[in-house]
C-alpha cells in the first residue's frame, strides 16, 4: 500500500513539474484562509482567475496573478 501511494505521489509530482515548465496555469488548493472566507476579499477581482467550482472566487489567487502581470 505504501508503495502505491509513492507510486501514486511520484507521478502527480511529474506532472506539476510538466505542468510548471509550461508555464500556463497554477492551480491553487486551499483552505477558507487562502479564500477568504466569510469576507468580501473572496470576490476581489473574481474575474482574473478561473475558478473551477464556478462560486465565483478570487481572493489571493486573483491577487497572486496581479502579482505576476
Amino acid at each position: 500500500m505504501k508503495f502505491a501511494w509513492t507510486l501514486v505521489a511520484g507521478v502527480m509530482l511529474a506532472l506539476g513539474v510538466a505542468e510548471a515548465q509550461s508555464g500556463t496555469s497554477i492551480l491553487f488548493i486551499g483552505n477558507s484562509f487562502t479564500f477568504a472566507a466569510n469576507s468580501p476579499v473572496r470576490f476581489y477581482r473574481a474575474e482574473t482567475v478561473t475558478d473551477l467550482n464556478n462560486e465565483g472566487n478570487g481572493g489571493v489567487p486573483a491577487l497572486f496573478k496581479s502579482f505576476t502581470q
